[in-house]
């Protein structure tokens, strides 16, 4: 039944009837056959990389306690030291993709790269909302506007 389902051939409720239909199904059996094993090799494919990854973080955490245990380091730093590990290995590396994608990119393409990467943080923080919102003529008209507290000269008194 699976490989019917599967190369979407259906359960036989819908026949060819003529030869024309005949090639047509059988052209539609082997487009499927091809759709599906694409799909099976990609899904290999991630179960893969995701096992090579738990492979690298594993290996990764076992050398960190032969070193400790080696050097004899308390149990409480030990473990502090473990966890940071495992927490680096989830999120650290994705860190450095980041820091390569970024470090290459020309100064106005970092900024925006960046400020979209970290805008949901940066959206928490009552100052940078209010930032975000003034925009380039607000920040034009306050340089315009005069002075008014200016010192006359002639004077040398305030001017109100």
């Amino acid at each position: 039944i699976m490989k019917l389902v599967v190369t979407t051939v259906g359960f036989g409720d819908i026949i060819a009837n003529s030869t024309e239909e005949r090639i047509a199904y059988i052209v539609l059996m082997i487009c499927g056959a091809f759709v599906w094993g694409t799909l099976l090799a990609q899904v290999g494919e991630i179960h893969r990389a995701a096992s090579f990854r738990d492979q690298e973080k594993l290996i990764r955490v076992s050398t960190a306690v032969d070193f400790l245990n080696e050097n004899d380091v308390p149990r409480g730093l030990r473990q502090q030291i473990i966890d940071w590990e495992r927490f680096y290995m989830e999120h650290g590396t994705s860190h450095i993709a980041k820091k390569e994608m970024i470090s290459h990119l020309p100064n106005k393409l970092q900024r925006d790269l960046v400020s979209h990467l970290h805008s949901d943080i940066v959206q928490k923080v009552p100052l940078f909302q209010f930032l975000a919102s003034i925009t380039e003529d607000q920040l034009d008209m306050s340089h315009d506007k005069p002075n008014r507290n200016k010192v006359d000269d002639s004077n040398n008194k305030f001017m109100s």
